[in-house]
This record gives C-alpha cells, sequence and structure tokens, in this order.
C-alpha cells in the first residue's frame, strides 16, 4: 500500500462530488470491489461521467490505493536500459516505431504504465546520453491514428448510450474505434456492460 497524498479537489469537480466519490471509492475497495463496480456506483450516485475518470484515477492515487506515479515510473526505469541496449540509439535513421517494441513491453508488464508515460521516461534516459527519441509522427485525419482528446471519448460514450434503444458490443465498438485508438477501444469495451447497465437507469451525461 502506497503512503496516501494530500488530497486536492481536481479544477471544475465540485467539493460535493468530490467527497461522494472519495466515500465510494474507500468503501468499494474496503469491499474488495473492481473498478467497474466502484466507476458504476459513481455513475448511480450522479457523478459525470466526464468527471468520474478523473476522479477515480486521483482519488485512488492520493488515498494511496494504487501505485503512485514515482513507483511506475521507477519500475520502467529499471527497465529501460536492458530493453534499449540492442538498439543503436544513435542511428539518425531510427523511427518512433522502432521504439514500440519496447513501448508495449513496458505497458504490459508494469502496472500503471502507458504509452505517454513509457515514452516520458525514454526521452528522459535519451535525454541523460545527450540523444533524443523521434517524435511520434501526426495523425491524419480520418487515418485511425494516434490518441484523440479524451473529451471526444467521453462525449462518443455518452452520445452512444442516449442514441442507441438496443446498444451492442459491436456497435459500442465502432462508435470508440470513430474517436480514439484501437488499444483504447478494448479497454472501453471492457466497460460495455457498465455503461449498459447505467444507461438503462441514467443519463450518462
Amino acid at each position: 500500500m502506497t503512503k496516501p497524498e494530500t488530497p486536492t479537489t481536481p479544477k471544475g469537480i465540485s467539493e460535493e462530488h468530490y467527497n461522494l466519490a472519495k466515500k465510494i471509492i474507500e468503501s468499494g475497495f474496503a469491499a474488495n470491489q473492481d473498478e467497474n463496480a466502484i466507476k458504476s456506483a459513481m455513475f448511480e450516485k450522479g457523478i459525470l461521467f466526464s468527471d468520474l475518470v478523473r476522479l477515480y484515477k486521483n482519488l485512488t492515487i492520493e488515498l494511496g490505493l494504487i501505485r503512485s506515479s514515482k513507483e511506475i515510473n521507477e519500475e520502467i526505469d529499471e527497465m529501460l536500459p536492458e530493453l534499449l541496449e540492442e538498439m543503436d540509439l544513435v542511428d539518425d535513421s531510427l523511427t518512433y516505431d522502432d521504439f514500440m517494441p519496447a513501448i508495449d513491453q513496458v505497458c504490459e508488464e508494469v502496472d500503471g504504465a502507458n504509452e505517454k508515460r513509457v515514452v516520458g521516461r525514454i526521452r528522459a534516459y535519451l535525454a541523460d546520453q545527450d540523444l533524443s527519441m523521434p517524435k511520434k509522427p501526426k495523425a491524419r485525419k480520418g487515418d485511425g491514428g494516434g490518441e484523440r482528446a479524451p473529451g471526444k471519448v467521453n462525449k462518443a460514450i455518452a452520445d452512444y448510450f442516449k442514441d442507441n434503444d438496443e446498444p451492442t458490443l459491436e456497435g459500442f465498438k465502432v462508435a470508440m474505434n470513430a474517436v480514439t485508438t484501437e488499444k483504447s477501444t478494448k479497454k472501453w469495451c471492457r466497460m460495455f456492460k457498465t455503461f449498459e447497465a447505467i444507461s438503462s437507469n441514467k443519463s450518462l451525461v
């Protein structure tokens, strides 16, 4: 268990919803509920979907219920030398995609790691050697690449369940693929049943 950080109310979220989310999360962890069950309870108590993800992430870290950023970064940093040692890091022809096998492996093995975090640690690691990492190519509109704005994902989820009286996992997947990456779509699809249950009783917006 990590040492709790000093809780702070995230910008744009009311103190009432912050305290309510805190109570639900603490109770959920005490009862060994999974993430989806806790988020579902937050939905049912009136916390907006657009606030829920941020509240869950912030509070679980602040309350010491999940690993801190420092712990995650330290584990990533331990892995990088071995993962990158076979790459010719001074080769000017290296591309962002050349680093993807290492990035994917870290994301798979380190709890709490994601592509953005791992890339940040790789950049720091290379900077210590006076090297730099190639930039990620910008996604062209409609090509399906790159991460989209989180706000678009939130809106797409809410809109899908508002516009579909009989939502399906396949239809939800299509809606998610239109606004985010394939990897993120898989994550949101794992919560489909939770969203479906909530939408049958309460709007997500």
